[in-house]
Order: C-alpha cells, then structure tokens, then sequence
C-alpha cells in the first residue's frame, strides 16, 4: 500500500458544478490539486476509493464489481461530466477472500446485485469528486469502488487490516482513498442547519489526524458523532485498519468549512514497520 488519502466531496468544488462559487473553497481545492500531484508520483497502479455514498450495509462491506465502472454528475445537473474507469476484478476477488479470513463480510456488486438490492451500480460523488481532480494530471490506474458499513469500528478497522492484506497478496501498487466531509452543521445555512457539536467534532478529528492518534479516532463519544453530523470517519477507520502495524505520517494540508461543511484534505504517508502500532488487539479488548 503506497500511503492513503483523505479527500473530501464537494460537488460545489467541481468548476462546472460550482461556476464560480466553488472559489469559496480554495483552500480545498488547491490541497486537492497537490495531493493529485503527490498520487501522479506515486504511479499507483489501482486506485481505492471508500466513499460513504456508496452501498451501505448493516453488516457487510458492498465492492462495485462491473469491469467497467461509471458515474457522472446528472444529479448535480451537470450530466455532461462523466468518468469511467476499468476496474480490478482481481484485486477485488483478494479482498473479500481476506476480509472473510477476518470474519468480514464483502461481497461483489454487479448490476444483477444492485438491482436486486435496489441500489445505483452508477459511482456517486463521493468517488467522482476526488478522481476529478487526480484525473487531470493522471489516469493510469484501475479503480476499486465500495461503500462503508455500520458494522462497529473496531471491525471497520479489521476490514482495512485484510484489505492490506489482499493488496500485499497481489503485490500492488495501490493508493487508498478515504472520501468523506466532516461535519455538515457548522453554519446554520448548512446542510443539517447549525449545531455547537460541529465545530467541536471538526477540532476533535482533525486534531487526532494530525497525532496519528487511531485508538482516539475509534473510541470518539458516539454522542458528538452524531450530533456534529459528519460522513467521512468511517471511511478513515477502514483505510487506517490497512496501516496496521505501520509507522505513518499524517500531514493535514487544508480544512475549512466555507459552505457549512467541513472539508479536510490530508495525507497519510507510511513508513517503517512498527510493532507499537498493531492495534487489533487493543481495539477488541476496548470493545468488550
């Protein structure tokens, strides 16, 4: 695993969505624009995203698995922005093989699937948004596309565990995308009108971020969850569960909130072996 990415989803920030209002928010895409750069570098050879728009399951993560993956932003009123991309059956393949060795459910979803659950197989934008901006400088890559789970976070956590695994198992070059906003109650003219445990969420997560601080990410009051209204954390716990046992650095590039929501643009850089940080253990124990 060549590092992971939290990026948030504005459509607003899109230029054809946002025609011009999308200048509110800068700050979010010129981080997003650098860490674009930074994936370019990387060459990775598949892309990961984890979007909390996608399929939701109670018990089980959901993977889109059509060889061909598209969306577009029709919902936003802008159908002429479309992406497609191939995807990676086989990586997909390893990963629900080792999220089942976990105790993990994750299953494939193909139009036959989706249907029969009566969801989209089209991407949403918590894929799109992100992609759109690594898509100007670079291309080369296959995608895996799935959703979060309300699974409990110490197995959300488990799951990123296996989906190193898987990608170790194929020796891939593989970047990992966690997509999500924070908080949607920072401004009364936000989303979910205004609420003092927005704010307080944002400076929570965003401070755990910048420590590194996992067990402190998986252990934030429920409450204050809840009542901040964010969409992006358990994308975050899925993606740090495949740094498990790993030194990284985490480097905050931007947050704000211009819109009522919170947007923070980070990296997480992995580095050496670290025994201090297999967590697994601890996370159950915790739970009990």
């Amino acid at each position: 695993c060549l590092g992971f990415f939290l990026l948030p989803h504005p459509p607003i920030i899109i230029e054809e969505v946002g025609k011009g209002q999308q200048k509110e928010a800068q700050a979010t895409i010129d981080s997003m624009q650098i860490l674009s750069q930074e994936i370019k570098n990387k060459k990775p050879d598949t892309i990961i995203v984890i979007s909390p728009h996608g399929p939701v399951f109670s018990d089980g993560i959901g993977i889109m698995s059509e060889p061909i993956l598209e969306g577009n932003f029709s919902r936003f009123g802008i159908p002429e922005v479309s992406m497609a991309f191939n995807n990676n059956k086989l990586l997909i393949e390893s990963i629900i093989h080792e999220a089942q060795r976990n105790g993990i459910l994750a299953i494939g979803l193909d139009k036959f699937m989706c249907s029969s659950y009566n969801i989209s197989h089209s991407l949403d934008w918590g894929v799109l948004v992100p992609l759109y901006f690594i898509d100007q400088i670079y291309s080369s890559y296959k995608l895996v596309a799935m959703g979060i789970s309300q699974l409990p976070s110490h197995k959300l956590y488990n799951f990123g565990m296996a989906l190193r695994r898987a990608i170790d198992a194929l020796d891939g070059n593989v970047v990992i995308i966690a997509s999500g906003d924070l908080s949607h109650r920072l401004k009364k003219e936000g989303p979910y009108g205004y609420h003092p445990a927005g704010s307080q969420l944002d400076n929570e997560i965003t401070s755990l971020i910048e420590k590194g601080d996992v067990e402190g990410l998986l252990s934030l009051d429920p409450d204050l969850v809840e009542e901040g209204g964010e969409c992006g954390l358990r994308s975050v716990i899925m993606a740090m569960g495949a740094l498990d046992g790993q030194a990284f650095n985490p480097k905050i590039l931007s947050y704000e909130g211009p819109f009522g929501v919170g947007y923070c643009v980070a990296s997480f850089e992995p580095g050496e072996a670290d025994a201090s940080r297999l967590l697994m253990d601890k996370l159950i124990k915790n739970n009990e």
